[in-house]
């Protein structure tokens, strides 16, 4: 009868818990837009880029270099002209000093590939760490500049199998994520901001809701108040109509005994005639 390991099964189910918990992630190559690259004249830097780590420029379309993997591999295509010797493109990997970054050196590495031809050359991890070492948080920039004596385009430039966090996959503009040789959909990735829209327009609904019926008070207010006025207008006519009655009892007799008064002082007069 076997005897069942406790401590392998114990192991394996701590590792599972870990796995379940752990960042997801995509292993992507990364495809440059070589919008930017430029015929060299001898001497110059024919395509530039920066990483993501380089805090003067906060690029966050750019790929941090600490998504390199063991299998990682930089690609890339190129044309060139004139007299060189060995590859020629010579790839540069840039560090340097600074208050917005972390780096405490200045440091540049020319990288020695793998395999190369006249039109194209792969450099591998193991290229990369040869004289640059297995640290990449202070890698700031990779160029691809010719060797001084000829002349060098940079057509394509691609890295693989780099480590992204999903939810730094949208943020990698300018270029192309390829999954298994095919155009990753980024569109999964990118943060929804659907229920911050529902909720400004539920509040612009409310608002103009709101708007509606206050003005619809307000409405109910002005033909409450012009009712009262009419009211108060009836009212006084009413009033006034009645306060009329009086006086013209009282002139009347006012006017009565005037009379009266006349009458009798003429029969006094006749009568002592």
């Amino acid at each position: 009868m076997k005897r069942i390991n406790f401590i392998s099964i114990l192991t394996a189910f701590i590792a599972s818990l870990f796995m379940g918990i752990s960042v997801s992630a995509e292993v992507c190559d990364y495809d440059y837009d070589m919008a930017k690259s430029r015929w060299t004249q001898g001497g110059g830097y024919s395509f530039v880029t920066y990483t993501r780590l380089d805090g003067e420029r906060k690029d966050k379309h750019a790929i941090n270099p600490e998504w390199i993997t063991k299998d990682t591999e930089i690609h890339l295509e190129y044309e060139t002209e004139g007299d060189y010797e060995g590859c020629p493109v010579n790839l540069i990997f840039q560090t340097w000093t600074g208050e917005l970054v972390t780096s405490k050196e200045d440091k540049e590495v020319s990288i020695i590939p793998s395999k190369f031809d006249e039109k194209s050359a792969v450099y591998t991890y193991k290229d990369f760490t040869a004289d640059w070492g297995i640290d990449f948080s202070t890698l700031y920039s990779i160029s691809c500049a010719d060797k001084g004596t000829n002349k060098l385009q940079i057509v394509t430039m691609t890295i693989t199998n780099l480590d992204i966090p999903d939810d730094e996959i949208a943020d990698l503009k300018g270029g192309i994520l390829l999954k298994d040789g095919k155009e990753l959909d980024i569109s999964k990735y990118e943060k929804v901001e659907e229920t911050v829209k529902e909720d400004k327009d539920v509040k612009a609904e409310t608002t103009v809701e709101t708007t509606v019926k206050e003005k619809d008070s307000e409405k109910e207010i002005e033909v409450t108040k012009k009712s009262n006025e009419d009211k108060g207008t009836e009212v006084e006519e009413e009033e006034s109509s009645v306060n009329v009655v009086p006086i013209i009892i009282v002139f009347v007799l006012v006017i009565g005994g005037i009379v009266l008064a006349i009458v009798m002082v003429k029969k006094k007069q006749s009568s002592w005639h």
